[in-house]
């Protein structure tokens, strides 16, 4: 069994090594932003997408929603969130050629597990949550908070941007081991939902449209919000005109988009 797991770790990480050198290391030259966590990444991503979009920037990302590059767009057909067999690479060297200043990818821990996330060059890691699930794919809920961490720790090390953003949910009992796992490699940054009503929203949940109103989607705005402020992309206060356009951005984004136009993409699991 040992010698199998080993072979399998070895399989998993030559394709990442392959993948990046094949496709010519193409996170080396567009801003990467990782979202991690049990719940709420593909809601991040949208909101994040939403937010730098506002701000005139050119962006890509990969969910388990859909996969979009600029103004194309088209449903993630593969099954997996962070797809496999060079995916993830090609998807980069496409944003990377199409222009787009930005990527936003999902970050699974079964990605991390698989290697799928060495080798990218990442310039900022969220962490959203941690709940006790997909806890069979790492034997315990102490395995699957490590694969998670694992994530966070290797954008630490082994990410070659000069700048590292971190940011973490300050209210997830989790928060501690993340933090340990980047201390002195970057810029930290927590975030709270409390924090955020109190500083965000001028005019109450109201502001901020209906259906990110509940406490669930308030964290997650929260997370966008921490990210935009440490980027300078829609926000660097917690006051006056930064908020409220902030709010607009939120306010417009109705939902996760549920219908994509047509993009030649291969999808391979």
């Amino acid at each position: 069994m040992r010698l199998l797991d080993f072979l399998k770790n070895l399989y998993h990480y030559a394709l990442a090594l392959l993948g990046n050198i094949w496709y010519g290391f193409p996170s080396r030259t567009i801003f990467l932003i990782g979202v991690t966590g049990t719940k709420g990444k593909s809601t991040v991503v949208e909101l994040m997408n939403a937010v730098l979009e506002a701000a005139g920037k050119k962006t890509a990302l990969l969910s388990s929603v859909r996969v979009k590059i600029l103004d194309r767009s088209e449903k993630n057909v593969t099954g997996n969130t962070m797809p496999g067999r060079f995916f993830i690479h090609r998807f980069l060297r496409d944003a990377v050629r199409a222009g787009a200043e930005f990527a936003i990818l999902e970050v699974t821990s079964q990605g991390v597990v698989q290697y799928r996330h060495r080798f990218l060059n990442f310039d900022a890691a969220l962490f959203l949550n941690l709940h006790p699930e997909h806890i069979e794919s790492h034997g315990s809920f102490e395995g699957y908070r490590s694969a998670k961490v694992q994530f966070f720790s290797d954008v630490a090390r082994r990410s070659a941007k000069p700048r590292k953003l971190f940011f973490v949910n300050q209210e997830d009992h989790s928060r501690e081991y993340f933090f340990d796992a980047v201390h002195g490699f970057g810029d930290f940054y927590y975030f709270s939902r409390e924090h955020f009503i109190a500083t965000r929203l001028m005019h109450g949940k109201v502001s901020i449209g209906d259906w990110l109103a509940n406490d669930f989607n308030l964290e997650n705005a929260a997370a966008v919000a921490k990210v935009a402020e440490a980027m300078g992309a829609a926000a660097t206060s917690g006051s006056g005109r930064s908020s409220e356009r902030l709010q607009e951005n939120f306010a417009a984004t109705s939902s996760l988009p549920r219908r994509t136009r047509t993009m030649r993409i291969r999808a391979q699991s």
